[in-house]
C-alpha cells in the first residue's frame, strides 16, 4: 500500500512539462519505488498508510486567455471617522495624460466639490465687489509615469450635475471610474497649458460669469454647504497630452492645504483681496478615467495578455476543461495544492521601454460571475497564503488557489466552460502600473494532487 501524489502544470500548449519518455521513465520509476520497504517516504504521509494511491497522468486541461478592456473601480475614497468627523481614507487622485505603444493613451480628470468650511465668507456680502481672477490650486504628490516637464494642455468645467448631502455623507457610497461626465459637466471655464513638475499646480480660470455669481451671492446661499451647492457645484478639471509627447500622468492631493479655489476681487474702496474655498473635507473627488486602445498592442497583438492600472485592460483565463479533467478522475481526488503562476515577459517588456519599476508590485484575482468578479475563498485566508505579490529573485508572480480548485471538482453540475479567472493589479485606483504576460509560455496552472482508491 502506497502513497503517491503527481503534480501537472499546465499551460497554453497543453503540453505536459516532461517529454513522453520522461514520463515513462518517471512512471516505471514509481512502480519501483512503491515495490520498496520503505513506502512511507512516498507522498510526505500526506494521507494514512491504510488508503491505496495511484498516479494518473492528465494533458487535457487547457489555459485560454485573452485580454479584456471594459472595467471600472471605485475612485471615490471612502470615509473613515476621525477626532474631526469623517474624512476620506486617501485624498490622492490621479490626474494627466499618458500614451505608450503598448497601452494606448490613458487620461485621468478629477471631479470636485468645494465647501464653505473655513472660508472667510462674510467679506464677500458687500454689494459691488469686482471680480479679478480665479485659479484653481492643487497640491501635486508624484509623478507617476511620464515626463514631469512635458506641458499639458488643461480644461476646466463647472459642474452641472449635483452631488447630493445624503450621498456625500453617506460613506457606504461609492463613485466609478466610468462616471458619465454628461452628467455633470456644464460649460468650459478655463484652459491652459502647465507641467506637473511644480509642486503645486495652477488652473487658470477665466469665466467672468462663474467669479460674479459667487460674489453677488445672497447669505441664504452661504448658510451650509448643501445651499452653496445650489448655486456652484464644483469643477471638473483634466488634461491631454501634447500631440508629440508623451505625455504623464500623476496625482494631487485636493485635501492638502495648497488645494483650494481662490477668487480675487477689488472692494468698492478700491481694495484688493481674495477668498479661498476648500475642497469638500467629507467628500474628496472622483477620477474618471478614459482609455483609448485604437493604435496599441492591446488591441493589435493577441500574443499576450494586457494588465494595467486605472481600470484599465486586464486578464482573463479561462479553465477550459478542468470539468473534463475532473470526470476523468474517480472519487477521492483531494487537491494538495493548487497554484497560479505568472511570469512577465520581460524581453517583450523592454523593448517597449516598460521596465520593472512599472511592474505592479501585486496583482488581484478574482472569478467571474454574469454581475461581477468575486473573491476567491483563498483570498480570505489571509495576504501571505494567497499571495500575488511580485517576487522580485523569480520574477514571477503565484497565488496559491487551493481551496477554489478543490471546491470546483467537487461541484456538482456546475457550467465546465465557464471557469474564468480575472487578473488585475492592486490597488487599480491610483496605480499606473503595467505589465503583460506571454499566453503561451508565461501563464501556468500547477495542481499537485492525490487520488484515493478506497
Amino acid at each position: 500500500m502506497v502513497k503517491l501524489t503527481k503534480t501537472l502544470e499546465f499551460s497554453k500548449k497543453n503540453i505536459l512539462l516532461f517529454p513522453f519518455f520522461a514520463v515513462l521513465s518517471f512512471f516505471f520509476g514509481i512502480i519501483f519505488i512503491a515495490c520498496d520497504e520503505k513506502p512511507n517516504q512516498l507522498g510526505n504521509d500526506i494521507f494514512p498508510s491504510s488508503d491505496y494511491f495511484h498516479i494518473r497522468f492528465d494533458s487535457s486541461a487547457l489555459l485560454i486567455m485573452d485580454t479584456s478592456t471594459i472595467d471600472f473601480l471605485s475612485t471615490h475614497q471612502a470615509l473613515f471617522s476621525s477626532t474631526y468627523g469623517y474624512s476620506p481614507k486617501d485624498s490622492s487622485y490621479l490626474m494627466g495624460s499618458y500614451s505608450d505603444d503598448v497601452f494606448g493613451q490613458s487620461s485621468s480628470g478629477v471631479l470636485i466639490p468645494f465647501s464653505l468650511y473655513s472660508a472667510d465668507i462674510k467679506r464677500i456680502f458687500e454689494k459691488g465687489l469686482q471680480p479679478l481672477s480665479m485659479t484653481l490650486y492643487l497640491k501635486r504628490d508624484s509623478v507617476l509615469i511620464g515626463d514631469a516637464n512635458e506641458n499639458q494642455n488643461y480644461e476646466v468645467f463647472e459642474m452641472k450635475g449635483d452631488i447630493k448631502d445624503s450621498i456625500l455623507l453617506n460613506y457606504h457610497k461609492s463613485y466609478y471610474s466610468n462616471t458619465n461626465l454628461n452628467d455633470y459637466l456644464g460649460k468650459m471655464v478655463g484652459q491652459g497649458t502647465f507641467a506637473p513638475s511644480a509642486d503645486s499646480i495652477a488652473f487658470k480660470i477665466s469665466d467672468t460669469d462663474l467669479m460674479n455669481k459667487l460674489l453677488s451671492a445672497d447669505t441664504t446661499k452661504m448658510k451650509s454647504d448643501s445651499a452653496f451647492r445650489t448655486i456652484f457645484k464644483g469643477l471638473y478639471v483634466r488634461s491631454k497630452r501634447m500631440n508629440s509627447a508623451r505625455g504623464a500622468i500623476f496625482s494631487v492631493n485636493v485635501l492638502k492645504y495648497k488645494s483650494k479655489l481662490q477668487l480675487k476681487y477689488r472692494t468698492t474702496a478700491n481694495v484688493d483681496t481674495s477668498i479661498n474655498y476648500p475642497t469638500a473635507y467629507y467628500f474628496g473627488g472622483i477620477s474618471v478615467f478614459q482609455h483609448d486602445y485604437t493604435s496599441s498592442e492591446v488591441k493589435n497583438n493577441p500574443k499576450y495578455i494586457y494588465v494595467e492600472g486605472m481600470a484599465g485592460s486586464h486578464g482573463l483565463i479561462k479553465l477550459a476543461d478542468i470539468g473534463r479533467w475532473k470526470d476523468s478522475i474517480p472519487n477521492g481526488l483531494n487537491i494538495n495544492r493548487a497554484e497560479l503562476v505568472l511570469t512577465p515577459d520581460t524581453s517583450y517588456l523592454n523593448s517597449k521601454n516598460i521596465n520593472k519599476n512599472l511592474y505592479p508590485q501585486y496583482l488581484n484575482l478574482y472569478f467571474k460571475t454574469d454581475s461581477t468578479d468575486q473573491y476567491l475563498s483563498d483570498n480570505f485566508i489571509g495576504p501571505q497564503y494567497f499571495n500575488g505579490i511580485l517576487n522580485r529573485n523569480t520574477n514571477q508572480y503565484s497565488f496559491n488557489i487551493t481551496n477554489y480548485i478543490q471546491k470546483l471538482i467537487k461541484q456538482n453540475g456546475f457550467d465546465k466552460s465557464q471557469h474564468i479567472l480575472v487578473l488585475k493589479t492592486g490597488n487599480g485606483a491610483h496605480s499606473v502600473q503595467r505589465i503583460a504576460f506571454d499566453k503561451a509560455t508565461s501563464v501556468r496552472l500547477r495542481i499537485t494532487y492525490s487520488i484515493i482508491k478506497k
